[in-house]
């Protein structure tokens, strides 16, 4: 277990954590599950730098794109 100060943003403490988790268990790949709320831009671009994937959800604005673009399909 490991504390941060408050108000502390989750990429700048995701990352470190991850290391942790390589070095402890040996891991060569870690897949983060984050809500949409850690996983945007920045914690996407900081989990990508640090090597490691990620899962997250898709908006509805996001949705209703890949419905349009045919990738979705309802059925």
């Amino acid at each position: 277990m490991q504390v941060f100060d408050g108000n502390t943003s989750d990429p700048l403490t995701v990352p470190a954590q991850v290391e942790t988790l390589r070095r402890r268990f040996g891991l060569m790949e870690v897949v983060c599950v984050g809500e949409r709320g850690m996983v945007k831009r920045t914690g996407k671009t900081t989990l990508a730098a640090a090597g490691s994937k990620y899962l997250t959800a898709l908006t509805t604005p996001q949705i209703r794109q890949l419905l349009r673009q045919g990738v979705l399909r309802p059925e």
